[in-house]
């Protein structure tokens, strides 16, 4: 979404350390908090592994491959289509983004087009009649979520559906019916623009997931005699203050960035910056934070809204899980009751289907003090400038309260060349050199997906606005990940090498803490948010091939089941997300402890190798214990079936 920034000092935890106890402090409450929070990774993912080989011993059967109990007859079969199916596309998704991309530029760009960046092979009904885009150069695709179908009917749903630009189905006006948008399934929904890195706006949210948040952050009035029954209405584009207050406290702090670039006051409203976000010596301009008490800051919208002022980055659901949170979720009276109850993170929202599972925020709050869930509140033209989001991480950002208009940077067209492998052409050099911009308005109630790298800058252009923002990462995006910490390690290192620190192995804990610092996450971090995800997914995924496996018996024995109860009873495109998920981490983990190179994995040529990593020696540094980090690599090797 707009820029977001992790409180990096927050990483921490305090669960007890792993198993075996090792060299140096005699308790996790001696460890730092960055080396309790490793332990405790890998302690959850030798208790996967546990779990693991228990569910593929149940009921004894065959084994393959660590175990596994393969089901008997035609739903075994069937599986290893899903399964194939799923590894197939995870060895294809540097490739698929890039056709993708290359799509997206052919289909839509100024050099492509006639008027200015429109495009005549649109659908038809063009990009001028929709009513939530106010440019004709728009070229993202506008979708509503359906239900899980859950029957495998989308896990072959390929590229060949890949989003063209201009594949539209108009929007309706606001307050008008939207069921025009197409729907797709979560797993339709994540192959067609997640996987492939495509941005789009989704309608119908703000009536199931964040259905809470709407009721509860959204002013109410009394009704006019000539509303239609009820007790109050929903007044559009106000905050409601008094949850706030009730819920947060008038003297809670929050953080209100300072821009020193915002436009005047009274400027015109436009998604686009003239300043792009630099100082009058080109460099990247600095937001001060200005902490202040939630009433002063409500104060100030109403009184004298300043468009340099913008309270962002606002860890409002850590504040609500808290304890200070949990005490003020008890009103004291009858009314405050009615007011705040089942206010609980849980029922303000929940993260879309779609948008998940996320690995990142998945992570930092089970092991660590941290994450990337924000809210964003602003008076009309504050603004977020120019940037991609931290991590090279996918963002989603859903309106609550009032309008953005944002503006896109696609990244430059991928170069084709004739064997398959990443080369360049005349042809595709002139057409990445000046990436075109779009712009696209959000409402109320529409939530945007921003793929990983595309920069973007974003502009509030109603009285005020709230949001709910995420940045994350999925089995889809890890390799965008590391790319980015790989560049920021070797920053680092050369910093450390200034100093006279020229990474040996006692270097190893220093760069690690810096580069925590700096990009809010570190390699060993990094390592176990895979691992552990990893571990989650292959007990997922035993568990339901299990079940699948003694619905097949039952059938065997009693007659009384058809392959189509057990199909029934299977949601198959959980199983497909699953294996995709496990193919993308087993070969990330490979890459990681430097079993194969990344063209060998899948995760591109830009990984030829990860040995100048040295990954063990990180993993020593940050657990403390040689024997820990020995231990740590390999678990991954078993995980990864690297080992049986």
């Amino acid at each position: 979404g707009d820029d977001m920034w992790a409180n990096s000092s927050k990483e921490g935890g305090s669960a007890a350390a792993a198993s075996s106890p090792p060299p140096g402090p005699s308790s996790s409450e001696d460890l730092p908090a960055h080396a309790s929070s490793a332990r405790s990774a890998l302690r959850r993912c030798e208790e996967a592994l546990v779990r693991i080989e228990e569910a593929h011993e149940s009921k004894g059967g065959k084994k393959e491959g660590m175990g596994r109990r393969l089901p008997p007859g035609d739903y075994r079969g069937g599986l290893r289509s899903v399964e194939g199916s799923a590894r197939e596309a995870a060895r294809g998704m540097e490739s698929g983004r890039d056709d993708a991309l290359r799509r997206f530029w052919d289909e839509w760009s100024p050099s492509s087009s006639s008027g200015g960046g429109r495009n005549d092979r649109r659908s038809t009904r063009g990009i001028d009649e929709l009513s939530s885009h106010p440019s004709s150069d728009c070229p993202i695709d506008v979708v509503r979520i359906a239900p899980r179908v859950g029957d495998g009917s989308h896990c072959d749903d390929d590229t060949d559906d890949v989003p063209v630009a201009g594949q539209i189905a108009g929007p309706a006006a606001e307050g008008e019916d939207d069921d025009d948008v197409p729907a797709l399934t979560p797993l339709q929904f994540k192959r067609r623009y997640v996987h492939r890195n495509i941005p789009c706006v989704v309608r119908g949210l703000e009536r199931s997931d964040f259905a809470g948040a709407h009721r509860r952050w959204r002013r109410k009035r009394p009704r006019s005699p000539v509303d239609d029954g009820g007790t109050d209405a929903d007044d559009g584009g106000a905050v409601n203050e008094a949850w706030f207050r009730r819920r947060v406290g008038d003297d809670a702090t929050v953080p209100v960035r300072v821009s020193p670039l915002a436009p005047p006051r009274g400027t015109a409203r436009n998604g686009r910056s003239d300043g792009g976000g630099l100082d009058d010596d080109g460099r990247a301009a600095e937001c001060e934070t200005s902490e202040m008490p939630l009433s002063e800051w409500m104060r100030r919208l109403r009184a004298d809204p300043d468009p340099a002022m913008y309270l962002k980055d606002w860890h409002l659901m850590k504040f609500l899980e808290g304890d200070r949170g949990a005490k003020l979720q008890s009103p004291k009276s009858d009314a405050a009751q009615s007011c705040c109850q089942s206010t609980s993170p849980e029922d303000l929202y929940s993260v879309p289907s779609v948008f998940g599972p996320d690995l990142l925020n998945g992570y930092l709050l089970r092991f660590t003090e941290g994450d990337y869930r924000f809210v964003y509140w602003g008076p009309e033209s504050s603004r977020t400038d120019l940037h991609s989001d931290v991590l090279h991480s996918f963002s989603w950002s859903h309106n609550v309260c009032g309008e953005k208009v944002w503006t896109f940077y696609p990244p430059p067209r991928p170069p084709r060349s004739t064997d398959g492998r990443p080369g360049s052409t005349a042809e595709d050099g002139a057409a990445s050199a000046s990436p075109p911009s779009f712009v696209v308005t959000q409402r109320a109630g529409e939530t945007i997906f921003v793929p990983s790298g595309w920069r973007h800058e974003v502009v509030n252009t109603a009285p005020e606005t709230l949001s709910i923002n995420h940045n994350w990462a999925t089995a889809a995006s890890v390799d965008r990940v590391l790319d980015c910490l790989l560049t920021e390690a070797g920053a680092v290192e050369r910093e450390l090498e200034q100093w006279g620190m020229e990474g040996d192995d006692d270097g190893m804990g220093p760069m690690e803490n810096m580069l925590r610092g700096c990009a809010g996450l570190d390699l060993s971090s990094f390592f176990f948010m895979v691992l552990t995800a990893l571990a989650d997914l292959r007990e997922r995924a035993a568990t339901m091939t299990a079940a699948g496996g003694e619905m097949c018996e039952e059938r065997e024995e009693d007659g009384a089941r058809s392959i189509a109860d057990v199909d029934s009873a299977i949601d198959r495109d959980e199983i497909w997300e699953c294996f995709f998920g496990q193919a993308r981490l087993e070969n990330m983990v490979r890459l990681l402890i430097g079993e194969e190179s990344g063209e060998m994995t899948g995760m591109g040529s830009r990984f030829p190798s990860l040995g100048a990593v040295r990954l063990e020696r990180r993993l020593e540094a940050v657990l403390m214990s040689a024997d820990l980090a020995h231990q740590a690599i390999g678990l991954a090797k078993v995980l990864s079936g690297v080992s049986i």
